[in-house]
């Protein structure tokens, strides 16, 4: 899955896990949440997940809020952790 590239400009970064699910489903295009429909099964740690490392604060540490919120749920804060967690709620969605 090709995920969009770097979002510039951007000043906030979500700050909680369900703030950064809907702000990952924001950026998501149709054919996107079609390929996420039809493989939910799929790896998406090296496309959605790497996007959200990235993107969100995650592999320089600066977003320690969301990280926080992550921890506080019982989960390691470590950033491919986080982006898991992440990806897993936005799957758990486009399914809904």
């Amino acid at each position: 899955m090709k995920i969009f590239s770097k979002s510039r400009g951007e000043k906030s970064k979500p700050k909680t896990l369900d703030d950064a699910t809907d702000y990952v489903l924001s950026k998501l295009t149709v054919d996107q949440i079609n390929e996420i429909k039809s493989n939910p099964h799929q790896d998406f740690h090296f496309s959605l997940g790497l996007y959200i490392r990235n993107n969100l604060g995650l592999v320089d540490m600066s977003n320690s809020s969301l990280i926080k919120d992550i921890g506080k749920r019982g989960f390691l804060t470590h950033p491919d952790t986080v982006s898991n967690v992440i990806v897993d709620e936005v799957v758990k969605k486009v399914l809904e």
